[in-house]
């Protein structure tokens, strides 16, 4: 159940966010759906049972999905046409390395701390790590947007 409910949760939350959200919404809600992906993983240092630990991890692959395919998308449209199939490479690479290098150090967190204590540091770290990005991001956004307004 722990290992299908983060991809469960991703398929729903991309469905979820894919129809019923708008697409003026899409860029606005990178930077918190980013740290809202770190808040479920958190609550495990409660240590819940099986089913709630299940949609737990559900809604932080909800969040987590639908960060990505933004930031996938914004991230093709910047790329020349020349070179986007490389970047994509190199992004899709680069994403699958930092989650193996993730992996590798929950389990060697999980050891000296348990299981529950591991995945809510894991979340913690990042809602932690990631607030400062977030805040630029929504910073860049709010000058892009000022500065789109100011065009008119």
């Amino acid at each position: 159940m722990i290992l299908a409910a983060d991809p469960v949760g991703c398929v729903i939350g991309a469905f979820i966010f894919g129809r019923f959200v708008p697409e003026s919404v899409w860029t606005r809600t990178v930077a918190t759906l980013a740290l809202l992906s770190g808040v479920p993983l958190m609550v495990c240092a409660l240590r819940p049972d099986l089913a709630m630990s299940a949609i737990l991890f559900a809604l932080a692959g909800a969040c987590a999905i639908c960060y990505q395919m933004q930031v996938g998308a914004l991230f093709v449209e910047i790329l020349p046409d020349h070179c986007r199939a490389q970047g994509m490479g190199v992004m899709s690479s680069g994403l699958l390395t930092v989650q193996g290098l993730g992996i590798l150090a929950g389990g060697v967190v999980a050891t000296w701390t348990g299981p529950a204590t591991a995945v809510a540091l894991a979340g913690f770290a990042g809602v932690v790590f990631g607030a400062y990005p977030a805040w630029q991001w929504t910073a860049a956004r709010r000058r892009t947007d000022l500065t789109a307004l100011g065009s008119r």
